[in-house]
């Protein structure tokens, strides 16, 4: 995944447009935003392949052997 300007700048708009009277600086760190992201894919990925492998259920418990 990589992040560019217009992606900052496209989250910098959805910001102020949540908060209209806001007036402040929006800093938007576009490394953390990427690191969050792969954490969360890989979580998203892991579970996948614990469901598929029928390890997990449905609702996230595990079965019994």
């Amino acid at each position: 995944m990589n992040l560019t300007i217009e992606d900052a700048e496209a989250i910098t708009a959805l910001i102020r447009a949540d908060r209209p009277h806001y007036t402040g600086p929006v800093f938007v760190d576009l490394g953390k935003l990427e690191e969050l992201h792969m954490r969360s894919a890989r979580t998203h990925v892991q579970m996948a392949i614990l469901f598929a492998s029928g390890r997990i259920s449905k609702h996230g418990h595990g079965r019994a052997a």
